[in-house]
Parts: C-alpha cells; structure tokens; sequence
C-alpha cells in the first residue's frame, strides 16, 4: 500500500477522533468511546500486513503474517459501527 494511501487514511482516522472528542463533549456521555478503540482495532491489521510486505519469507514474515491472521477480523468491525449511526434525542445525526 502507498504511503499516500496510509498518509491520507491516517487523515481520515485523526478526523473521526476528533469527531468522537466533540460529540463526547457536546454530549457529556462515554456512549461512543468504543468507536476509537475499534478504529484502533482496525488499523493493527494492516500494521501487520505493511510489515510483512517488507519481510523476505523468513521468520519474521511468518511471525507477522500470524499476528496479521489474529486481528484481521477486527478489522471489518469497524464496519458495523454504522448501525449506531441513528438521529438520538441529545445529539442530531
């Protein structure tokens, strides 16, 4: 993957963060804290996959690709963090 790609994903997930920061603080309830923690989740993956795509097939490559095969189902969790998404009577959509 490109470092462009990465750049402007790391753009995106620093966006949300700030988005869960406002709404946590116009709202004054930890409702959705989860959500960071899952964003979180879904960037180990692919930590692991860039790592490994640097790796010759030794060790290393394995140890990653092991690490990588762990969190990946996490990673399309973040995915259904959308059926949250809903107008609630605190906070407008």
């Amino acid at each position: 993957m490109s470092s462009l790609v990465i750049k402007k994903l790391l753009q995106l997930s620093g966006f949300c963060i700030v988005l869960e920061v406002f709404r946590l603080l116009t709202t004054e309830t930890l409702v959705y804290i989860f959500l960071p923690f899952n964003l979180i989740l879904a960037w180990i993956p692919l930590g692991f996959a860039t790592l490994a795509s640097k790796q010759e097939k030794n060790w290393k490559f394995f140890i990653c690709f092991i690490a990588w095969l762990v969190f990946f189902p996490n990673a399309p969790y973040i995915i259904t963090d959308l059926i949250h998404l809903k107008a609630r009577s605190n906070f407008p959509l």
